[in-house]
């Protein structure tokens, strides 16, 4: 690949992830969550989320020290994740594209207009570009994954080891359970890379004591500050697994959900939210089984394979997990351009298509791509400017404003209400809530049934539980319905051109209940 074009190539990896931040001003809901624990920290008070309370509420290290680190510098919210974007998570995602040449100059050499396609894809996958700048650590995710799998595919793991075991560490750094994807890694080498098993056992061995010293000193100091290593939000969203019986339902259900996954990684964020035209469905779908069954073709090579099968089990485990959210899908999303890109090199040659048609055909998939690109770019732009900036940002400071200083606030959006509301928070399900966790191990309650467990002094819900909140004798009793933040017509107004329009109207509406003196 000549230098010039991967020049452009890298400078296209910043501007467009910058551009995107610019242009949408999007801050996801969770950065609100771990910025508070980020906060809290350069001023004192501790790594915690509710000042005096060490629960462990926050999943990624590196998403959470960093942006303390650019808060310290710069001294101002705003200036934090700015620094944050442009520090690291752009540098992280151009490193990403880095090395996706370096894998497609082993796997496609020669090939332009596949690999130009994968090229292509990178810059314009929705997931990918806006959770590498909206506060998420999905662009650490893609540098150290791309890193390892350019060792792999590269023929450098006898040589590289210190390396594979520093990209791991960085994985761990970045979420937890990257162990998952370290072991999809470690699966598909040993089926599709050309070096010996005993070798890369060898090889394996020496990277995985890299990785454990290198995260060790986070594993010991969470543990000792926390009491336990994992994190609270594991106990939180994995209640279902506390048992053999929930764990064996989980994987049942995770297989049962494998038919869709691979296309909703390619599918817009939060696809459940509609309505979609029905082309994106079918664009999605072919993406996602072409990039997860390649590795069963005979004409792909076994590189290529080794990508189709990582991605197909990373599907697998966004599968199996409750809710695949949609930053758990760039590390995965990675695995799966490059295999479709290679798999749509292999169809068009195996039926001999050349020429025009062929140029035709992977123009029409690039510019399917950029399409969803465009449609979920202007719908995060919207969600920012009426949802988040001027809906749940504002509920927040009317808390601030009405509740008293000591007043605990119950909710299940605990983003942008809690950080800018400086109250108290109990959240639902429980990520920075111990008390939350145990009472819906105990006593099995729900979202509207935990109040009375909970005793908060505010209620904050959206309007879908409201039927719930209005049947239930104990809410009636002892709470009464002060407020109704109310931005349905907003929405509307401004969303007019937007697919997708649902995922705003879910949170459109909330309900303010105080309880009774």
């Amino acid at each position: 690949m000549k230098k010039k074009i991967i020049v452009i190539f890298l400078i296209l990896a910043a501007v467009v992830p910058l551009s995107y931040a610019f242009y949408t001003g999007h801050i996801w809901e969770d950065y609100f969550i771990t910025f508070k624990f980020s906060k809290n920290l350069v001023e004192g008070k501790g790594l915690v989320y509710n000042e005096g309370m060490k629960v462990h509420g926050f999943t990624s290290p590196l998403g959470t020290l960093l942006p303390a680190f650019c808060y310290w510098i710069g001294g101002s919210d705003i200036s934090a994740i700015w620094l944050f974007r442009i520090l690291f998570c752009i540098p992280a995602f151009v490193g990403g594209g880095y090395f996706l040449v370096k894998i497609l100059e082993k796997i496609l050499p020669g090939k332009i207009m596949p690999a130009a396609l994968c090229l292509f894809m990178y810059l314009t996958d929705a997931k990918s570009v806006m959770f590498s700048v909206n506060g998420m650590e999905s662009a650490f995710m893609i540098f150290f994954l791309s890193w390892m799998c350019s060792i792999a595919v590269g023929g450098h793991l006898r040589e590289k080891w210190l390396q594979l075991g520093i990209s791991w560490a960085g994985l761990m750094w970045t979420r937890p359970d990257s162990c998952v994807y370290v072991a999809a890694f470690a699966l598909s080498s040993f089926i599709f890379i050309d070096v010996s098993r005993k070798s890369q056992i060898r090889i394996f061995l020496k990277s995985a004591l890299v990785c454990a010293l290198l995260y060790l000193p986070w594993f010991v100091w969470a543990w000792s500050y926390y009491g336990s290593p994992v994190p609270h939000t594991v106990s939180a969203k994995g209640m279902s697994v506390s048992s053999l019986s929930g764990f064996i339902f989980m994987i049942l259900n995770g297989l049962k959900d494998l038919s869709f996954i691979p296309g909703w990684a390619y599918f817009p964020v939060y696809p459940h939210f509609g309505p979609w035209p029905y082309s994106f469905i079918v664009f999605s779908l072919f993406a996602g089984y072409l990039s997860a069954l390649l590795f069963l073709s005979r004409r792909a090579s076994g590189k290529q394979k080794f990508f189709s099968l990582l991605f197909l089990m990373a599907s697998l485990y966004l599968a199996i997990i409750t809710k695949p959210y949609p930053w758990y899908f760039p590390p995965a999303i990675f695995a799966g351009i490059v295999a479709f890109s290679s798999g749509l090199e292999t169809i068009t040659e195996n039926f001999s298509l050349k020429g025009r048609l062929r140029i035709a055909i992977f123009a029409v998939f690039a510019i399917c791509f950029l399409i969803i690109f465009l449609f979920d770019v202007e719908r995060m732009k919207t969600q920012q400017a009426v949802i988040e900036s001027g809906h749940r940002a504002e509920i927040g400071k009317w808390l601030k404003e009405n509740a008293e200083d000591d007043d605990s606030v119950y909710l299940e959006s605990l983003g942008y209400i809690g950080y800018f509301s400086e109250k108290k928070m109990i959240d639902w399900p429980g990520l920075i809530s111990p008390e939350m966790v145990k009472a819906r191990r105990e006593k099995n309650v729900d979202f509207v049934t935990a109040i009375k467990e909970m005793n908060p002094d505010w209620v904050l819900c959206r309007a879908l539980d409201m039927e719930q909140m209005e049947k239930n004798p104990y809410i009636q009793e002892n709470y009464t319905m002060l407020k109704v933040f109310d931005t349905r017509e907003k929405v509307l107004e401004k969303s007019m051109n937007v697919y997708g329009i649902n995922y705003l109207l879910y949170d459109s509406i909330f309900c303010a209940f105080k309880k009774k003196k």
